[in-house]
């Protein structure tokens, strides 16, 4: 492949106009022209086109904004009246589990039945707390941070998590020696991280594998969550991201929504890129400086 820059002084192409698109603050894309001959109309040209094409993404941006916004005050106000009538009476469940575990003392049978209910009053608030943090997003903070930190503090805390942990399953990591810089909101960016591992962990049998890599593809800092196990029906191919969607009986269906939300809002992409074997991408925008 001939070089970029040997290819244009081949062409007789040695003046350039670049402007950068600053959206929201921040250098988000470059227009470049290379030509010829570059006049000062030429580059005025190119300034106003420039300043087109920021509107038509901004526009874009906030219509898909705003349908999603509207989306979500109705499921946001639902989740309000859930939160606050479920959330009361769980707690008062969990007290009352305290108690009766000191009370049984030693009986294997009654402590088996105080474990079930122990555990599906946890699914319950964790159901309450997806579905709030699906419905009521915060507006990110956004700054550049090492993806490489993010990830080992992700898979911390997935391994210290109890039943969300990997028993009988292999866990590997490829995370590129370069630098695996992106500008996000870490804990945001972190709670996505461990929805998908939490997601790969639960759709993986024992004996599996669970992988998880970050590498720079040009522009762009890529992370992907593997694993092996049931595939996916391509069919199912976009509906895995629609909230209450799920393929197994104890599930929320709100992991991933709540995973694509949140790197939507990191100016983001979330993908299924394999459905066999199953494998999630995110991809980020590097920062340019």
């Amino acid at each position: 492949m001939v070089p970029f820059e040997a290819a244009a002084e081949d062409a007789g192409m040695t003046y350039a106009a670049w402007v950068p698109l600053r959206l929201e603050g921040e250098p988000d894309r470059l227009v470049i022209v290379i030509a010829a001959d570059l006049t000062e109309y030429d580059f005025l040209v190119v300034r106003l086109y420039a300043a087109q094409l920021k509107n038509a993404i901004r526009i874009g941006r906030l219509s898909r904004e705003l349908v999603h916004r509207e989306r979500l005050a109705a499921v946001g106000e639902m989740a309000a009246v859930l939160a606050h009538e479920v959330r009361n009476p769980l707690g008062v469940m969990f007290n009352v589990v305290g108690g009766l575990r000191r009370c049984l003392g030693d009986d294997p049978e009654a402590a088996h039945l105080v474990d079930i209910l122990r555990e599906e009053s946890e699914r319950l608030e964790r159901f309450v707390g997806d579905l709030l943090d699906y419905s009521r997003p915060r507006p990110p903070t956004l700054q550049v941070v090492s993806a490489r930190a993010l990830v080992e503090d992700a898979l911390s805390t997935v391994r210290a998590s109890g039943e969300e942990a990997f028993p009988g399953r292999t866990l590997w990591t490829e995370l590129d020696p370069g630098p695996l810089e992106a500008r996000v909101d870490p804990e945001l960016l972190r709670r996505a991280l461990i929805n998908l591992l939490v997601n790969a962990q639960q759709h993986t049998p024992e004996g599996g594998r669970i992988g998880l890599t970050a590498r720079r593809t040009g522009s762009r800092l890529e992370l992907s969550i593997s694993n092996t196990g049931p595939a996916i029906a391509e069919e199912d191919r976009e509906r895995v991201f629609q909230p209450f969607f799920t393929t197994r009986a104890q599930g929320t269906g709100l992991g991933l929504a709540v995973a694509r939300r949140i790197v939507e809002d990191l100016r983001g992409e979330l993908t299924l890129a394999s459905t066999d074997p199953v494998r999630f991408e995110i991809a980020l925008p590097i920062p340019l400086w």
